[in-house]
């Protein structure tokens, strides 16, 4: 994968997300891959990707994503830091996200693999202080 390729990827992907459609989310992601959108859960398999990006839909409206950094690596790898914002669809809360895609595509140039690791907040809130121990 070169440059221009992950960064056409990714501009699917954003455009997916924001537009909430299911089934242009699937098309991105080669059969037999992986999603995890946190390190610690069981990845969704792509016969279950439709579902899980519909299921999302329902939770969440006014999608705005934007990728900061892509580095391509060797071997069909890229990792690419992102922002975000949604709303909430049952609290109306506006969230702000940041995250970290590690992602892994095939000689089509669909993904096989992606990992995520993401932090929320509500948008506008005070940075959270971190307060350790005395000793």
């Amino acid at each position: 994968m070169t440059e221009p390729d992950v960064l056409a990827w990714l501009a699917a992907f954003k455009s997916a997300w924001e537009a909430q459609d299911a089934t242009q989310f699937v098309v991105l992601f080669a059969p037999g891959s992986e999603y995890r959108d946190t390190p610690f859960s069981v990845p969704v398999a792509y016969a279950d990707l439709a579902n899980f990006w519909a299921a999302l839909a329902t939770e969440q409206r006014d999608n705005v994503m934007q990728f900061e950094q892509v580095e391509v690596l060797a071997g069909g790898r890229a990792i690419a830091f992102w922002r975000a914002f949604t709303t909430r669809r049952a609290s109306g809360q506006r969230m702000e996200g940041d995250g970290v895609m590690a992602l892994s595509f095939d000689a089509s140039g669909r993904c096989s693999d992606l990992r995520e690791w993401q932090h929320a907040r509500v948008a506008g809130t005070p940075l959270v202080a971190r307060v350790f121990g005395n000793g």
